[in-house]
């Protein structure tokens, strides 16, 4: 049953512009604009920002908080000097091509074999928890090879590392958030997210090789990119050219503790260096939870709305 009555404005077409503080640095509001109208409106506690890993980091930086030469450099006065806004950008990465469904028929997580990578990539991701996959694993009954000209079935496997070593980050070229963020992705740029990408790859064409239960329906051999492409070097540049996010950019206003000069909030999940201004989404995060991470969204925004509700 829906509630009657709701304390909830939406407002429909509209872009945040900047946070507006007063002079003790205390969000105070938000201007904003809908359609040709541009005009303030006024927090009674406090300014929530979400507006998702790639925007939030835009909306502080125009507000004045962030880096302060990209601030000085597109004319915006500094609120706050937090270099680690639009920072440490996570995002995962797979390969890509025509897709003629809406999404993976069968996915799974799994580790590369320990004797595929170097001994620093293995320690590395050693740090995690033993659970922590390195690669998700999807299965497409669709073809990523351009559109097939024949009447054949086709299935294609994609892969997707899950702890990169590459982080991205965002940017601002001017002081208007009409103007897009300047993203980089940055991707597989670290040995190590390399080496995890080339094992995990030659792990998924094992499937349909090795005789894994697919002998009886896979026909044909490979199409995309074929089994030409072997070689460390050629596998590398097959997985540049066709690499594609899968939409889980995070990290990139990320909690911290105070003496941490890349964390922009803290626990709970106030930003740094201003009062009455929290940041509730996936950039809040210290690092990309391996997985689909909508329900981690879910339990922060619940966390932090206890926080709110306890004073915190």
């Amino acid at each position: 049953m829906a509630l009657e009555e709701t304390n909830i404005v939406v407002y429909k077409n509209t872009m945040a512009k900047k946070v507006l503080f007063d002079s003790d640095n205390t969000a105070v509001g938000a201007m904003i604009s809908t359609g040709c109208l541009s005009y303030q409106i006024t927090a009674n506690k406090e300014v929530i920002v979400s507006s998702g890993a790639l925007r939030s980091p835009q909306l502080l930086m125009v507000s004045g908080i962030g880096p302060k030469a990209t601030l000085d450099e597109v004319g915006i006065q500094v609120v706050a000097d937090l270099p680690g806004v639009g920072q440490n950008m996570w995002t995962i990465s797979s390969r890509t091509g025509q897709l003629t469904n809406c999404g993976a028929d069968v996915l799974g997580f799994a580790k590369v074999p320990s004797g595929s990578i170097g001994n620093q990539a293995r320690a590395d991701l050693e740090v995690f928890s033993s659970d922590w996959p390195d690669f998700e694993h999807f299965f497409f009954d669709a073809s990523f090879g351009g559109t097939p000209d024949d009447d054949r079935q086709y299935v294609s496997s994609s892969v997707a590392l899950t702890t990169p070593f590459s982080p991205g980050n965002i940017t601002i070229v001017s002081n208007d958030t009409d103007a897009y963020p300047l993203v980089n992705p940055n991707w597989l740029t670290d040995p190590r997210d390399q080496e995890v990408a080339v094992a995990a790859f030659r792990q998924a064409r094992a499937v349909f090789t090795n005789n894994n239960g697919t002998s009886e329906i896979v026909l044909s051999e490979e199409v995309f990119p074929s089994l030409n492409i072997s070689t460390y070097a050629q596998i590398l540049a097959t997985i540049h050219e066709s690499a594609a996010p899968i939409y889980r950019a995070a990290c990139t206003c990320r909690m911290g503790l105070r003496n941490d000069t890349m964390a922009v909030l803290d626990s709970t999940a106030r930003v740094y260096g201003v009062q009455g201004l929290r940041v509730v989404d996936a950039s809040a995060f210290p690092v990309l939870p391996a997985g689909h991470p909508s329900s981690l969204v879910y339990a922060l925004a619940e966390k932090i709305a206890d926080d709110i509700l306890e004073g915190r």
